[in-house]
């Protein structure tokens, strides 16, 4: 092919990438932060442990808090002030950009699904509750959480 058209070779790629990117709707990262604890937790203060071991407010699994660097121990991710700071330094990792600009849909759809997450047809759902939690008037929508 001759280099005049091999840009063309990579145009699909290019539109596939722009078209499964989520939307980019900016919201406060405390209210984000906020929405996702009332769909991991329901806003308890001690919430019980998740069935496959996540812990704390924001339901934090073990090789989460691994994968955030954040220096500590793992039962203190069952406290809300060190467990945001899990999720911090997870989202600043793995979608900085989701993270300065407040992108709610990526940040919740890789809280939920890891570094890939936003790209999982399976974080759809729980994107959605975390959706409904920002859109409520006053941030204490009730989710059904299972």
């Amino acid at each position: 092919m001759s280099s005049k058209y091999k840009f063309l070779a990579k145009a699909p790629l290019t539109i596939l990438a722009f078209l499964g990117e989520p939307s980019s709707q900016s919201h406060s990262l405390q209210k984000i932060l906020d929405s996702i604890v009332l769909v991991e937790s329901g806003g308890v203060e001690n919430p019980p442990d998740g069935a496959a071991g996540e812990i704390g407010p924001y339901q934090i699994l073990r090789a989460y808090w691994e994968d955030s660097g954040v220096p500590g121990e793992y039962e203190m991710c069952r406290g809300r002030e060190y467990a945001q700071g899990v999720v911090r330094a997870y989202m600043e990792r793995w979608c900085p950009e989701a993270w300065a600009s407040g992108n709610a849909e990526v940040i919740a759809r890789t809280h939920n699904g890891g570094p890939r997450g936003r790209y999982k047809d399976s974080t759809i759902p729980y994107w959605k509750k975390v959706e409904a939690v920002l859109k409520s008037k006053d941030g204490l929508h009730q989710v059904d959480n299972h």
